[in-house]
C-alpha cells in the first residue's frame, strides 16, 4: 500500500513539474532550453 501511494504521489509530482515547464516552454518554441532556463521556468 505504501509503495502504491508513493508511486501515485511521484507520478502526480512529475506531471505537475512537466506541466509547469511545458506552459512556459511552449512560448519559447524553437529554442533549446538549458538546465538553468528549466529551473527558472519552474519558478513561474
Amino acid at each position: 500500500a505504501i509503495s502504491i501511494a508513493l508511486l501515485i504521489l511521484t507520478i502526480a509530482g512529475v506531471v505537475w513539474v512537466a506541466a509547469k515547464i511545458y506552459r512556459v516552454g511552449i512560448l519559447m518554441y524553437g529554442k533549446k532550453p538549458s538546465y538553468k532556463e528549466l529551473y527558472k521556468w519552474l519558478k513561474y
